[in-house]
């Protein structure tokens, strides 16, 4: 029987076992790193709170609509055509049919071009274009609140926001 001392000082080479370690290792990490990632993807909306100067020029401009009233309102840009018109139909849909529809109101903006223009360097028109021309938003007024959120899961995230 071997003594402790030749057991630690025992330095023979398996490489199948050095390999077998390597695979587990990459394995954890792959599982890990997936997990981390499906948690970012399902979790990740970006939140922006409208400072109260920038809060104070929502009657001027563009936008001055989407502050009219307290209630939730999503928006996105798309342009004057049958695809974005197909979009808002289906986005429409789908707010009826999970019943989305009475905590949200759906407001896309649909043109061939927009442009915006502030007084000041900061105003709520640019702050708008600036968040929600490449995603859609969830606009709370009631909170001074833009979300910005994904279209690949726009069902989940207003789900999850509906009583923000």
């Amino acid at each position: 029987m071997p003594s402790v001392n030749q057991i630690k000082s025992d330095t023979t080479y398996n490489p199948q076992i050095v390999a077998r370690k390597k695979q587990r290792r990459n394995m954890v990490f792959l599982l890990v790193t997936g997990v981390a990632g499906w948690l970012l993807y399902n979790t990740y909306a970006n939140i922006y709170t409208i400072s109260d100067e920038i809060f104070a020029t929502r009657n001027e401009g563009k936008f001055k609509e989407l502050f009219a009233t307290p209630y939730k309102k999503i928006i996105w840009f798309g342009a004057d055509c049958p695809v974005s018109a197909q979009r808002k139909h289906i986005i429409d849909t789908l707010l009826k049919s999970t019943g989305l529809d009475k905590y949200y109101i759906h407001h896309p903006y649909l043109q061939n071009s927009l442009s915006v223009q502030c007084p000041t360097k900061e105003c709520m028109d640019l702050l708008i274009m600036n968040k929600c021309s490449s995603d859609a938003c969830i606009i709370i007024p009631a909170k001074q609140k833009i979300i910005k959120i994904p279209y690949k899961n726009m069902i989940g995230k207003l789900e999850k926001y509906k009583y923000e």
